[in-house]
């Protein structure tokens, strides 16, 4: 491990054991992400040693109908091992269920969750906090319940209990206490994202955690601020010692027939009104910003190649898939964002090894904003 005095300093790990072994910090793909490969028929790889698949639950009837309604349980095993499948041998698999709405679960809610995870073939089994407003003891006698269950089942995962960062700093504190009451037996911790101005007690609590053997994982993070989440930036909580991120599952921004999925009314969108990753400033500007006047796409991954957008959605477009300009860009933007997200990753890897974390933020305005640096 290598890691700076500071808590602020982040923190690189090699976390061994895994397919393949790895370091820290990492950007982990999600499925969501991966459905975007499989829309545009895109079969360059990904090199990213962690996949998440993940699905929302915002209601509390959608989790219980996999325990509660024929057809359910087998529906989402089908969707999550299928996408499992396709990273198994040499990505770390893991499952992360994306809890929308206010509540405990149940014991068989919980359950049929690491049944789900087992079943699929993942390599770590996520077991969900009970609610975020559990005791610590509530929390440690739900992890031993279903670590217990779990390994009863199959003894070669690994499990990954969750804690959300959105509560109480004394609460969240003790159930890190409870987890490092485990550390060596138990290796990995997976944190649900949360503010990391509004909740920094809990994110200096994480780092002053990092010097524990324990890999750090969190869940649910967002890209970019918006007016539902104003404080928010995927690159950002590497700052506190996590190790790896992985984005929250979106709600749709639109669907194939160029409605707005959300709660309000929105236009058409267009291609230009795509946001996009930009590794120079880690910013999401739309790509109107980025490309207008014809200007090329400014990254050379696979996915754009430095094309123009005009190029981009011809191209798009000759995939006869039928869907909207716009959609067919988001996907595209998805892939890019994979690639160039970790690439930018890496850099920030050799950065944090060298002590020089601050001064790499400090290079990137989006960070410099969120961060609040001079």
């Amino acid at each position: 491990m290598l890691a700076g005095g500071e808590p602020t300093t982040g923190r690189v790990v090699r976390v061994k054991g895994a397919v393949p072994d790895f370091e820290t910090p990492q950007r982990v793909p999600i499925s969501t992400e991966v459905n975007a490969k499989i829309d545009l028929h895109f079969d360059d790889p990904w090199d990213n040693p962690v996949f998440e698949a993940a699905n929302r639950f915002d209601k509390p009837d959608w989790l219980a109908a996999l325990h509660s309604k024929n057809g359910r349980y087998s529906a989402k095993l089908r969707d999550v091992r299928g996408h499992v499948n396709r990273f198994t041998g040499y990505a770390l698999t893991k499952y992360y269920p994306h809890i929308g709405f206010q509540g405990s679960l149940s014991d068989r809610d919980i359950r049929i969750l690491i049944e789900l995870q087992i079943e699929a073939g993942c390599n770590v089994i996520a077991i969900p906090e009970p609610s975020p407003t559990c005791t610590p003891a509530v929390f440690g006698a739900n992890l031993e319940t279903f670590w217990e269950y779990a390994s009863r089942i199959n003894q070669d995962v690994a499990v990954m209990p969750y804690v959300h960062i959105a509560q109480d700093p004394a609460r969240f504190k003790a159930k890190l206490r409870v987890v490092a009451e485990h550390e060596h037996a138990l290796w990995c911790l997976g944190l649900v994202y949360a503010s990391p101005a509004h909740y920094r007690p809990n994110y200096l609590h994480v780092a002053e955690f990092g010097h524990r053997d324990v890999w750090v994982h969190c869940s649910g993070v967002r890209k970019y601020q918006s007016y539902v989440h104003p404080v928010s930036q995927l690159h950002s909580v590497q700052f506190f010692g996590v190790d790896s991120v992985a984005l929250a599952v979106p709600r749709a921004f639109y669907n194939r027939g160029g409605q707005d999925a959300g709660a309000m009314p929105a236009s058409t969108p267009t291609p230009s009104d795509v946001r996009y990753f930009v590794r120079k400033s880690l910013d999401y500007p739309k790509l109107a910003q980025v490309c207008g006047g014809g200007k090329p796409l400014p990254c050379p991954c696979p996915a754009c190649g430095k094309k123009t957008l005009d190029d981009t959605v011809a191209g798009l477009a000759a995939l006869g898939t039928g869907d909207e300009p716009a959609f067919q860009t988001r996907a595209l933007s998805k892939i890019h964002d994979v690639y160039a997200s970790t690439a930018e990753f890496d850099v920030a890897r050799i950065e944090i090894a060298e002590s020089r974390l601050s001064e790499y933020y400090n290079s990137k305005p989006a960070m410099k904003a969120f961060l609040g640096l001079p």
